[in-house]
């Protein structure tokens, strides 16, 4: 039987997280093959990207993963009212850390004195750096293969141990949010948002990146250091950015210097060159980059095609048209 009944949580859920828990309940129990089927009413849609990039290995205990490997995701209509994710812009360096994951799993395993008669196993989704994504995946993980039913696990073989990701506080955030409910530890190997560190808020959280609070204070000591007074903060659009940024003036001016303008850095190219002509005429002895901002250059066009400059003020942003008749691509 599937419990339904709302179970009051921790105050840091929001609005969005209650509705995701009224899906996926608090607790997990036994699955049940008589609401495994098609027509189960408990059943859950989770959206899933055109090609799902997936790592499975079963084993005594499951280790459960969400990992960036690709940076970008797109929507393209797959009916009336409805649209596919599609994973873009994958990044080899990220692709490094996934496989750097699965081989650590492997020599544990060839390692008999590390874990006895217990083998190691994983669950590992890319999550295309999407907050959906990476709730859809963690919660396939914790419903085991087939369709996703909340509240039940029909995992078979292997306890989860717990989970490792994501890269970034967009996604690592929203799952410390449900496996916080659920009470399975997450170990994060990139985000460095200070929210996080709330051990009250986040009791199931760890991360291996300093947090973002600690850089700051560095680069403010710097700036006292190296005598700076007059400094312009450049920094991505985006509520992550504001709030590093704001964070940064504090720090910057606790150590005696002053912040001439705070500059974001956005998606249209007038505001941008507006922004640049300001940053041209100030005074300011610095300027310090603050946050990630995220790369807008093309990706490198596949063999028989090549670069076509566009009307993006970037100069690396092309778009990529077949080769002419008789031209040879050298694959850039």
């Amino acid at each position: 039987m599937i419990h339904c009944a709302w179970i009051p949580t921790r105050e840091l859920l929001s609005d969005q997280l209650k509705v995701i828990l009224c899906l996926a309940a608090v607790w997990v129990t036994p699955c049940s093959t008589e609401l495994s089927g098609s027509d189960s009413p408990c059943r859950s849609h989770i959206t899933k990207p055109e090609y799902e990039y997936k790592y499975i290995q079963d084993g005594d205990i499951i280790i459960g993963g969400a990992f960036t490997v690709h940076n970008n995701i797109k929507y393209v209509y797959n009916g009336p009212v409805t649209s596919l994710p599609i994973c873009t812009e994958p990044s080899l360096d990220r692709y490094k850390q996934i496989r750097t994951f699965l081989f650590a799993i492997d020599e544990i395993n060839r390692n008999p004195d590390l874990l006895p008669n217990i083998t190691l196993g994983y669950r590992v989704y890319d999550s295309c750096g999407d907050p959906r994504l990476a709730i859809g995946s963690v919660l396939q993980i914790l419903s085991g293969p087939g369709n996703v039913v909340p509240n039940y696990s029909c995992r078979g073989k292997g306890e989860i141990a717990g989970f490792i990701g994501d890269q970034s506080s967009l996604t690592s955030l929203p799952i410390a949010q449900l496996l916080g409910v659920y009470g399975y530890s997450q170990i994060s190997y990139g985000t460095t948002d200070p929210t996080l560190s709330d051990r009250e808020m986040f009791p199931y959280y760890f991360s291996t990146g300093l947090s973002d609070d600690i850089q700051h204070i560095a680069v403010a000591e710097l700036v006292e250091q190296l005598g700076w007074t007059w400094v312009i903060i450049v920094a991505p659009d985006n509520d992550s950015g504001e709030k590093q940024s704001r964070n940064l003036q504090n720090e910057i001016s606790k150590h005696g210097a002053c912040v001439d303008i705070i500059i974001f850095i956005t998606e249209d190219a007038d505001t941008n060159k507006r922004n640049f002509e300001r940053i041209r005429i100030s005074t300011a002895e610095v300027i310090v980059l603050c946050g990630t901002v995220k790369s807008q250059c093309s990706a490198n066009c596949p063999p028989g095609s090549r670069k076509m400059a566009g009307k993006s003020a970037v100069p690396c942003c092309y778009a990529c048209v077949p080769c002419s008749h008789g031209e040879i691509s050298n694959g850039t």
